[in-house]
């Protein structure tokens, strides 16, 4: 038995470290237009699906709710969304606004141009950890 093997082979610490580099990355290209990657995947969520409880956007997206909570109030501060009316149970449908929209489409080219330079600059233990997820 080798225990050094977890931490050189260790699938979710792979994952989560590339996550990291990732998030950061996307971040820093987001930042110039006050938001971040989370956010704009909410947004564009919004945006493709209409409107819908924030609980089932967490199911949806597998976000914890306290993550998803902080970032629905950063976009609700914005206005980038709002909250309408309560559905027939448990919770206020969330809905994305005309300016919500106005920043998805800002934010799509940067978002590419993103994706694009992270797969072009991706290292090998990255793009293994990539190939992984599909």
């Amino acid at each position: 038995m080798s225990v050094q093997r977890i931490l050189d082979e260790c699938i979710v610490l792979r994952v989560a470290r590339l996550h990291r580099v990732l998030s950061q990355r996307q971040d820093m290209a987001l930042r110039q237009l006050g938001i971040t990657g989370p956010q704009l995947v909410l947004l564009a969520y919004l945006h493709e699906k209409g409107a819908t409880r924030a609980i089932d956007l967490c199911n949806e997206l597998r976000i914890e709710k306290s993550t998803m909570s902080r970032n629905l109030k950063r976009l609700l501060a914005a206005e980038f969304i709002s909250e309408g009316t309560f559905r027939r149970r448990y919770g206020k449908l969330v809905v994305i606004t005309d300016p919500g929209r106005g920043m998805v489409v800002a934010a799509f080219p940067i978002w590419e141009a993103t994706q694009k330079y992270l797969l072009e600059h991706a290292k090998p233990e990255e793009r293994e950890a990539l190939a992984l997820l599909g």
